[in-house]
């Protein structure tokens, strides 16, 4: 299984650098042109490294036909998929240390250009205080780090959630034909979930209650991405335990 880890790694790491960089650029521009919180570059980063690294290193596995070449070293189908599955956890929690550290960067950036004067910057730059209009959003007195961080913790569960749904699929058929069925997985998995919680849906009781407790507890917001997190990585080792079985059956 480490050797298939580090393997994933290795050969992704010049692409995983390029991803880091194009978030960057990204999710700065996303943050001063909507000039709102922090949080969508947390969730930028949580999300969109380790999504882009599942298909990037899944796509290899088609290329020159390696994975097939794969299965003759000495090493099992299991520890292939071991290695896979931890590989992409290992990206999403340094994807979203990365996303707090920039954010708290852009905050800090934010606070300090808030506090400059108008007589130091020009007339164009009147910053007078952190609460004026322009990037008074994106300081860190008005996020607070319950919001950052857990901002990125989301966006890296949402990447597992979705690794989740395609990673035994790609274990099966692999990417060119497994990625046609997510679609189709997401919206069984969004209509089971409207069902539930829908009117007549055996939860739909607990509905009001829910969104009560979101809009009047300031602590409701940690305890989602708590236990939001916490189901996703429950679901993510289900997920493998399918994938290890799918695969060990694969031919190719």
């Amino acid at each position: 299984m480490k050797t298939m880890l580090l393997s994933d790694l290795i050969i992704m790491r010049r692409n995983l650098s390029q991803m880091v960089a194009m978030c960057f650029i990204i999710v700065i521009i996303i943050a001063v042109a909507m000039n709102n919180t922090l949080a969508p570059i947390g969730g930028c980063f949580g999300a969109m490294i380790p999504l882009l690294y599942l298909f990037s290193i899944a796509s290899y596995d088609e290329m020159n036909n390696w994975q097939s070449f794969r299965l003759t070293l000495p090493t099992s189908r299991k520890d292939v998929m071991i290695g896979r599955y931890m590989s992409i956890i290992i990206v999403a929690i340094i994807s979203a240390v990365i996303g707090v550290a920039v954010s708290y960067l852009v905050g800090f950036v934010a606070s300090l250009i808030g506090t400059q004067t108008g007589a130091e910057f020009g007339d164009m730059w009147n910053y007078t205080s952190p609460t004026g209009d322009f990037l008074s959003t994106l300081t860190l007195a008005t996020n607070p780090p319950e919001l950052i961080v857990g901002s990125s913790i989301g966006g890296a569960a949402m990447a597992l959630f979705l690794s989740a749904i395609t990673l035994p699929l790609v274990a099966k058929m692999g990417l060119t034909k497994g990625v046609r069925l997510v679609p189709l997985v997401g919206v069984v998995i969004f209509l089971i979930v409207l069902a539930a919680f829908g009117e007549g849906g055996p939860l739909a009781v607990y509905v009001p209650d829910v969104i009560q407790w979101v809009l009047s507890d300031d602590s409701a917001f940690v305890w989602i991405i708590v236990g939001g997190t916490l189901a996703v990585v429950v679901l993510y080792f289900i997920s493998m335990i399918a994938a290890l079985k799918l695969y060990k059956t694969r031919e190719f």
